[in-house]
Parts: C-alpha cells; sequence; structure tokens
C-alpha cells in the first residue's frame, strides 16, 4: 500500500509544481507585457499669397473700351504669407484664369510682361507659370488685358464681367501631377526639367 500512496504523492506534487510553474509563467509575462498610448494634436499648414493690384472699373466714357484697347492693369503676387517665418513657408506653382462673361472671352486675353515664361492650356484655359516662386519672391502676374481687334459691334454698350483667378500649389512631392491634372505639356517638361537639376 505504501508503494501506492509514494505514487500518489508524486503525482500530487508534480502537478503541484507544473501548476505552480505555469502560474508564475502567467504571472512573469504579465510583468513583461506593457501597453501605453500618447495622444496628441497637429495642425496643418497652408499656402498663400499676396496679391498687388486689382482690375479697376472701367465705367466712365473715356475708359470703356474699343478694339483693340489694351487695359492697363498691372498685377503681381508676392509668396508671402503673413506672420509666418519665411523658413517656414514653400515654393510654389502658380497658373491664371482669365473668366469672361460669355460671349465676350475670345476677345479678350491677358497680356503678360513676359509670355515666353507662361504655357497656355487649351484643357482647362489656365495661363501656367513656367517657374518656381520661391518664399518672399514677387512675380508679375499680368500687365493688363488685351482687347481683340475683331470685337464684335454686337458687344458695343455692353457690361462685361471680368475677373483674373490666381491658384498656387506647394511646389513638392509632385503635388501638381494630382491636382493639376491638365497642365500643358510645356509646363509639365519644364517643371520636371527644373527637379531634375
Amino acid at each position: 500500500m505504501k508503494k501506492k500512496s509514494n505514487v500518489w504523492q508524486y503525482i500530487i506534487i508534480s502537478l503541484s509544481v507544473l501548476l505552480l510553474s505555469g502560474i508564475f509563467v502567467t504571472i512573469s509575462f504579465a510583468w513583461f507585457n506593457a501597453n501605453d498610448q500618447f495622444y496628441g494634436q497637429i495642425n496643418t499648414a497652408n499656402i498663400d499669397f499676396t496679391i498687388s493690384g486689382n482690375l479697376h472699373p472701367l465705367n466712365s466714357e473715356n475708359s470703356k473700351i474699343i478694339t483693340g484697347d489694351f487695359i492697363n492693369n498691372p498685377i503681381s503676387i508676392t509668396n508671402k504669407k503673413e506672420g509666418v517665418a519665411i523658413d517656414r513657408q514653400e515654393s510654389i506653382f502658380v497658373r491664371i484664369y482669365l473668366i469672361v462673361d460669355s460671349g465676350v472671352s475670345e476677345f479678350l486675353s491677358p497680356h503678360f510682361n513676359d509670355f515666353s515664361k507662361w504655357a497656355y492650356s487649351i484643357e482647362d484655359n489656365g495661363y501656367y507659370y513656367l517657374g518656381v516662386v520661391e518664399p518672399n519672391e514677387t512675380i508679375s502676374i499680368v500687365e493688363g488685358i488685351d482687347v481683340s481687334q475683331n470685337l464684335q459691334n454686337t458687344l458695343a454698350g455692353q457690361d462685361v464681367g471680368l475677373e483674373i483667378k490666381i491658384d498656387a500649389i506647394q511646389s513638392k512631392y509632385q503635388a501638381y501631377e494630382t491636382l493639376w491634372e491638365d497642365a500643358p505639356t510645356l509646363w509639365v517638361e519644364y517643371i520636371n526639367g527644373i527637379k531634375q537639376n
């Protein structure tokens, strides 16, 4: 009988050791397992620019346009965001649109100081600046508006709504590939050439 009792003692002792070692292993895993979280908030920046000039109303008899006119109205932009340090500002690409009331758009066009610095897109009727505008740099957008010599008499005496819209995007990270899909090939090739240099 003593042999049976010894066997049971060994079994009980063995099971106790295994059970206790399992508890210690489980506890020791808990000691080495930790979890923590960090929560914070960031604010994303945006780009901005300063416009100099505006479209002056032409409502006196002497300022009304006729065929072949040049509307002298210089507009420039500066890549500068007020209150932001220069080293926190981005270089940008610029495009403009001349938005005119329907029926007149074919007779008015922007007059650039240097047309060779602009590429026209037939896809979106925008003009894309061939270059990068660095922080604090100023560029001339237009010198004014050219009125075609083909302006028709049927438009005589009408008020014409006119707007110059200026868009800018950051020049880094190929943002233009997504946002300016209709950019003219000339502009894209020029920009890609700048990036390779």
